[in-house]
């Protein structure tokens, strides 16, 4: 008796509007490509019972698109949520040095009416608390300086590096693992700060939100002046030093519509090909609607394309296209989820600068064993791969989740849906699929 078949439940389909469909296997990544008329036909003889269902495209079964035992998808969908989630492997440390900050922004989230200094004693327990607990061998361990505007404690920043690598000489871990980034607005570096930076291998990522005009609509002194210039100062002294730097610019509605120009302008006239883009983000980001998010997107795969042509590296797009081409579960978009731990001012720890005060997800100092955590233990666990509106969803293995801080400000929970990333990351891969038909198609001619 022939064996009876079904569509898999990660199996999608996307009408290309000419006649083909594509299907596409949200946790393979496997994607074919076929006239309509014979997905019909084979859909109708599916749910038909027919045992001739298969004659027509045996590799529709070779690649998981039907099956005959829906438990044995199941199966390997629970295998991915077992072997990627539930351990805490914290390889990133995010010390904010100071909520203080000389700019006012106006889509900043952090709280700087009540402004605090971490200290060197919180700084030295947050590097021995989290290098000895890093239980990985090859990971790179990155400690990343955040504020407020970190250079404004730039004395415990510099105390920080050198204690850092004490400590990995302490517990015998490999120095050259350890890396560390500081994210700047870029207006108080100077010669010496530069320097250090460059002798201790500092990465740096400049926020800049696009030319003169554009940056100042959003990003100026806590005065009102423009603080545009400042910024170009502090890039022009790290490219001096031969220094390589990224932009991390925020999209919102003063940028969005001109972002590919800007993104042009960060190659051609800031001379960096490493940038990442941030949808506006916390409490302010209800200026973003629905009709927005689609326009950010299709914004973001506007530059994609650019950055095929002049080899620039756009941080946000590439996780995900990198998942899509080497066909590798993405299970998590943010760090929080299992891999960082922020330490403030203030002595508390936590997973995400979001919660800061949060008492649910941030603790008073000291650390006792990070790994062990309920509240790590939890946020390495949310993924779409645990959310149950997500199983479904065609962007299931690409998606990463996007924000829980997003999804919990909107909902309530960190269990909700960034409802922000699905639209945007809906339309992504959307575009992949009908971007790689045409490639495709193209070469056939």
């Amino acid at each position: 008796m022939s064996e009876l078949y079904k569509f898999s439940p990660f199996s999608h389909k996307f009408d290309l509007g000419d006649g083909h469909i594509a299907l596409f296997h949200s946790l393979d990544f496997e994607l074919i490509f076929m006239r309509n008329s014979d997905y019909e036909k084979v859909r109708r003889n599916i749910k038909s019972g027919s045992s001739t269902a298969l004659e027509y495209y045996p590799i529709l079964k070779r690649n998981n698109f039907v099956v005959c035992d829906l438990d044995y998808e199941w199966k390997r969908y629970f295998n991915l949520r077992r072997t990627l989630l539930g351990e805490p492997r914290i390889n990133m440390l995010y010390l904010l040095l100071t909520t203080d900050c000389n700019f006012r922004c106006n889509y900043c989230y952090v709280d700087k009416s009540m402004a605090s200094y971490m200290s060197e004693s919180v700084v030295s327990h947050a590097i021995e608390s989290f290098i000895s607990s890093y239980v990985g061998n090859d990971d790179e361990l990155l400690i990343i300086f955040y504020g407020g505007e970190p250079l404004l404690n730039f004395n415990v920043l510099t105390q920080s590096v050198k204690y850092a690598k004490q400590v990995c000489r302490m517990f015998n871990k490999k120095t050259e693992l350890l890396n560390f980034q500081l994210i700047t607005n870029g207006s108080l570096l100077n010669t010496k700060i530069v320097n250090f930076l460059a002798d201790e291998n500092v990465s740096v990522a400049v926020s800049l939100d696009g030319p003169k005009s554009i940056n100042d609509i959003a990003r100026k002194y806590r005065t009102g002046r423009s603080s545009f210039d400042d910024t170009l100062k502090g890039i022009e002294l790290i490219k001096k030093k031969d220094m390589s730097f990224s932009i991390s610019c925020t999209i919102g509605k003063h940028n969005l519509f001109s972002l590919p120009e800007v993104f042009k302008w960060f190659y051609e006239k800031i001379g960096t090909s490493e940038i990442g883009f941030n949808i506006i983000q916390g409490k302010n980001s209800n200026q973003i609607n629905e009709h927005l998010l689609s326009q950010i997107a299709d914004q973001i795969i506007n530059c994609f394309k650019i950055s095929r042509n002049f080899n620039i590296y756009e941080q946000k797009i590439m996780r995900t296209v990198n998942a899509f081409v080497n066909k590798e579960v993405y299970p998590v978009d943010c760090g929080g989820c299992g891999r960082q731990l922020v330490i403030t001012p203030d002595a508390t720890y936590g997973p995400c600068p979001g919660f800061i005060g949060n008492n649910t997800y941030f603790k008073q100092l000291p650390i006792k064993d990070i790994n062990k955590d309920q509240v790590f233990i939890e946020w390495s666990n949310r993924s779409p791969l645990k959310i149950d509106a997500c199983v479904k969803c065609e962007a299931l293995g690409i998606c990463g989740g996007g924000c829980p801080y997003h999804a919990y400000i909107n909902s309530g929970s960190i269990w909700e849906l960034d409802k922000r990333h699905c639209t945007y990351i809906k339309n992504l891969l959307k575009w992949l699929v009908f971007d790689t038909y045409y490639q495709i198609k193209n070469q056939g001619h």
